[in-house]
């Protein structure tokens, strides 16, 4: 029950999402930050995605070389 480290994910409305976990202690909302993309992700079409995490609350997410909001 403790959130550490980083992660993408297609999250279940079909948005990539990235998320950063702090590792002090816990699960709840104050020890993870994440962003969503704007981009709904289509069954059998592929992607290239990437994210890039220069901190908890500086965060970007690419599809397709361009960035995702």
């Amino acid at each position: 029950n403790n959130h550490s480290g980083v992660w993408m994910q297609a999250s279940s409305n079909k948005s990539l999402t990235i998320a950063y976990g702090s590792g002090l202690g816990g699960s709840g909302a104050n020890n993870i930050r994440l962003k969503r993309g704007n981009t709904t992700l289509q069954t059998g079409i592929w992607y290239h995605d990437a994210g890039v995490i220069r901190g908890a609350t500086d965060m970007d997410l690419y599809i397709n070389c361009v960035n995702d909001g």
